[in-house]
């Protein structure tokens, strides 16, 4: 193999070893598989013959594509004999094309041992879509003796080389071009730098073209933070027609002594920072931009000069900006990074120059109004700065109102200042913000040009909504009508009923002493509060019916006749020691609150049960000589909900027997035995039983009712 062939073939392996990559195919016209050279032929790489050369030459002419379809691991760097031995005889060929195309992610872990110096190989790397890790390594594209050319390029987009910087170091006669420039970028990100310096050979230049893809140096670890460094000891150019440098937190473009910046297209350099200001493209004292061709619609370049521009001398940052864009304003593509100057055009070249305010000022209401009249203003926000007094409805919450003083973003420029904010009620100032529930006006003063201006805010503290809630209560029948307390719900913070004054009262919709058993509504009323408004909720009151129900009963009695009436709780009706039937018996209420009455029968000797009766009814027989031998009894309607009726009767040989209760059976049945007394009871519903010794009368049996 000759001395070119040789050159050429270290250089494509120092960048796939560099990249930790090993290419395993090659294609030219169509794809050529290695597989058969190498050991397996008693073919070493030293051994390779002359002839092998113009094989090569014939079969792949001027153009050699070597694609990387694996890569090694990185604990594997080197590539396989059989590999070698080809890549020698395709870079035989002067000015063949290589390109290293990644498959998979990798991570660099090798410096190759010297410069790259790609002489007449004209090498691409693409990323593909994947991440090269180049922490602690650089790519370097060093001096040859021809012009070749280093392409990035990500044909499936997404693409990273990371903490990655190419130093470009390379020789060239021509003007820059992408078919000559020692370093093109079409695609892909990089995050770190490019630094373009040529450091050999003054007749020389290093050159950088920049067609599209991303420069990032968002961790500011390579070259200071700035994206693309473009200079050194002799002339080196960077040119920019797409793509955007981004991120670098160190500048973006900073542009040497020997160093030029070409721009055309669409460039995009923004977002660049260099300790906290905006820093996009820096430019020494006597360095321009140089327009090579027209910029268009998405260009945007941010500029900062080391000259700073007074009113009577701008600074002159492009040439060729007239000769390329004539009739366009250079703001449209080119923006100040010092907020002091704005883009102009003069001279047919862009230029900055600083802005002098002249404000004029209106007041209207809460809203201070700075217009400045000279055209370019450079404030934050544009030509047009407001200063607001806020002060904003509120609801009472026992904290004191806060007005704020809002500026908008470049008022600073202005140099207006405003006072303190001020309180006032009724045209009287207040000692501090108030809390209270009214109507307030804030003030401030704000002092401009000379002229003092005052903003006035008007806003209220409306009530707070507070409930007084009635607590429900229950009085019996006869007992005056009375309220239970209420609770609230609404106070502010730490607040309770000791702000509240008057008198708590209630009305009982129409409720009084003698108004019958049900339930009335309990209303609050009566308290006030100069930062609550009342709403009061009304609660329920229960008129219970007493705690036992009167009954009237009329008993007709053997030998005695009709008894007078006896009207009360738990009476006797009838006799006892006498030996006397009862033969009948009228019940009735007496009384009673609620609606229902109180149904009864009698099993009568020879007849058994009659049917049910009510309300003073006759039950059992009168002058038939018939004697009761057992009663039922049961409450209706509303009183059978509220009341239990309990009963017991005295029946001859047993004497007074058990409480029977609500319908059930009390006396005897089948054992031809009178009833000559009665006990009756109505109390409310869940009350305890009567005890066995009643108004004086003892029980002594045990059942309610006996059946043979």
């Amino acid at each position: 193999m000759g001395q070119w062939g040789r050159i050429a073939l270290g250089v494509v392996l120092a960048v796939a070893m560099a990249l930790g990559m090993c290419p395993a195919q090659v294609r030219a016209e169509e794809v050529v598989e290695v597989a058969s050279v190498g050991e397996s032929e008693g073919v070493q790489p030293q051994d390779t013959a002359e002839n092998d050369d113009v094989q090569l030459e014939a079969q792949y002419a001027d153009v050699v594509e070597v694609t990387i379809t694996g890569i090694e691991s990185p604990q594997e760097p080197q590539c396989s004999g059989d590999l070698v031995v080809a890549l020698r005889l395709l870079y035989s060929t002067f000015h063949s094309t290589v390109t290293l195309k990644l498959l998979h992610d990798t991570t660099v872990t090798q410096d190759y041992s010297g410069p790259f110096n790609l002489h007449q190989v004209n090498t691409t790397i693409d990323l593909n879509g994947h991440a090269v890790d180049m922490t602690n390594h650089e790519l370097k594209v060093a001096r040859g003796y021809t012009a070749p050319t280093l392409t990035i390029t990500d044909t499936a987009g997404g693409g990273v080389l990371d903490n990655c910087c190419i130093l470009v170091d390379a020789n060239t006669e021509d003007s820059i071009d992408p078919n000559r420039a020692n370093l093109v970028m079409c695609g892909g990100t990089i995050n770190g730098c490019v630094k373009v310096s040529r450091t050999h050979d003054q007749y020389r230049r290093a050159e950088f073209l920049m067609t599209n893809g991303t420069i990032t140096n968002k961790n500011g670890a390579m070259v200071n933070g700035v994206g693309v460094d473009v200079g050194g000891s002799h002339a080196s150019t960077f040119a920019m027609t797409g793509g955007s440098v981004t991120g670098c937190v160190g500048g973006g473009v900073t542009v040497g002594a020997n160093g030029t910046l070409k721009v055309s297209g669409t460039p995009k350099i923004t977002d660049n920072v260099k300790n906290g200001q905006a820093c996009n493209v820096y430019l020494p004292v006597g360095k321009t931009i140089a327009v090579a061709g027209a910029l268009a619609d998405g260009a945007r370049v941010g500029v900062r000069t080391q000259n700073e521009p007074t009113v009577d001398s701008p600074v002159t940052f492009t040439s060729g900006f007239g000769e390329h864009n004539s009739g366009d304003d250079p703001a449209r593509f080119f923006v100040s990074d010092d907020p002091r100057y704005y883009v102009a055009l003069e001279g047919g070249e862009a230029v900055l120059k600083p802005h002098t305010h002249a404000w004029q000022w209106e007041a209207s209401g809460n809203v201070l109004t700075a217009t400045c009249r000279n055209d370019n203003c450079t404030a934050d926000g544009g030509n047009k700065q407001t200063l607001t007094l806020v002060a904003k409805d509120k609801t009472y919450d026992g904290r004191p109102v806060g007005a704020t003083v809002q500026a908008s973003a470049g008022w600073e420029a202005t140099g207006a200042a405003a006072g303190d904010v001020a309180y006032y009620a009724g045209g009287k100032q207040l000692a501090a913000a108030p809390k209270d529930a009214g109507a307030y006006e804030a003030r401030v003063s704000v002092s401009a040009a000379g002229t003092t201006y005052e903003l006035v805010a008007p806003f209220s503290i409306k009530k707070a909504p507070l409930t007084v809630a009635a607590r429900d209560n229950a009085v019996t029948f006869g007992e005056a009508p009375a309220g239970a307390g209420v609770t609230y719900s609404g106070f502010a913070a730490g607040e309770g009923k000791q702000v509240l004054s008057g008198t708590l009262a209630y009305d009982f919709g129409g409720c009084q002493t003698d108004s019958p058993v049900g339930t009335y509504p309990i209303t609050p009323s009566g308290l006030r509060a100069s930062n609550y408004d009342i709403v009061y909720k009304a609660g329920t009151l229960t008129v219970c019916a007493p705690d036992a129900c009167a009954v009237t009963a009329v008993a007709h009695v053997q030998r005695k006749g009709t008894l007078e009436p006896s009207t009360g709780v738990g009476e006797v009706v009838g006799t006892t020691g006498s030996s006397l039937r009862l033969e009948s018996l009228r019940l009735s209420l007496f009384g009673q609150q609620l609606p229902g009455g109180l149904e009864y029968r009698a099993h009568v000797q020879r007849i058994g049960w009659q049917g049910w009766v009510a309300d003073g009814a006759l039950a059992g027989t009168q002058g038939k000589s018939r004697r009761v031998e057992a009663f039922q009894m049961r409450l209706t309607g509303r009183m059978a909900e509220c009341y239990d009726v309990y009963y017991r009767v005295h029946a001859q040989r047993y004497g007074w027997m058990a409480w029977a209760k609500n319908g059930e059976s009390a006396g005897t049945q089948g054992r031809s035995l009178r009833v000559e007394a009665v006990q009756v009871v109505v109390v409310r519903k869940g009350s305890p039983a009567p005890g066995t010794t009643y108004h004086g009368v003892v029980q002594t049996y045990t059942k309610p009712f006996v059946k043979r």
